[in-house]
């Protein structure tokens, strides 16, 4: 829910977009594309649609959607499957590994500070971007202002994020809980601030 429901909006708001605006209806046509909202994927998309493809920018893409859809995802399944299918203990092994590394690629938590930092730097960078000196056609102070708007999707983020952190990262209950059943010799299971003696074993 939380990479397909609209986590923010873009608005764009202010003297001269009112007078655009009430100039189109006048002409009988209307003005869209001014506010619009973005869910995750979309923001992956736009990273890579910015200029066109290029290198730089479809490497920027697919950073972005390995960090708030591939890893996420990726740890979240791979720790139901060990916790509920019956698994050999090779495959239980291997899984466990996939998910551990998996959890680097968690970049939820980024976003939910991105969100309100850019809330925040846009707004006031837009405000004072068109006056009535600059821009002839302003009529007041508040000719432009361009503000990212938090929506109901950016909850689920948080509580994501919340539950990352009680169950998602190496060292919380559930990853000891899995590390235990999978190492059953290797007590007591790993903490996060501390290898476990399976890891330091495999590094001897």
């Amino acid at each position: 829910v939380a990479l397909t429901s609209p986590v923010l909006r873009r608005d764009v708001s202010g003297s001269f977009i009112d007078d655009v605006t009430r100039a189109a209806a006048e002409a009988g046509s209307a003005v869209s594309g001014f506010a619009e909202d973005f869910n995750l994927l979309q923001l992956a998309y736009l990273c890579g649609a910015a200029n066109d493809w290029d290198v730089v920018s479809t490497l920027h893409a697919a950073t972005f959607f390995v960090f708030v859809a591939v890893g996420p995802v990726l740890r979240t399944v791979t720790q139901l499957a060990l916790l509920t299918l019956p698994l050999s203990p090779g495959v239980a092994h291997w899984l466990l590994a996939v998910s551990q590394h998996a959890a680097v690629f968690y970049g939820l938590d980024v976003m939910l500070v991105a969100v309100p930092l850019l809330q925040v730097t846009v707004e006031n960078m837009s405000d004072g971007m068109f006056t009535p000196q600059t821009f002839a056609l302003c009529r007041d102070t508040h000719c432009f202002q361009l503000a990212a708007v938090p929506l109901r999707a950016y909850r689920t983020l948080a509580v994501s994020v919340a539950l990352f952190l009680l169950s998602g990262y190496d060292g919380s209950l559930t990853h000891r809980f899995l590390h235990a059943a999978a190492h059953p010799h290797d007590v007591p299971p790993p903490s996060c601030c501390r290898k476990s003696r399976a890891a330091e074993g495999r590094t001897r």
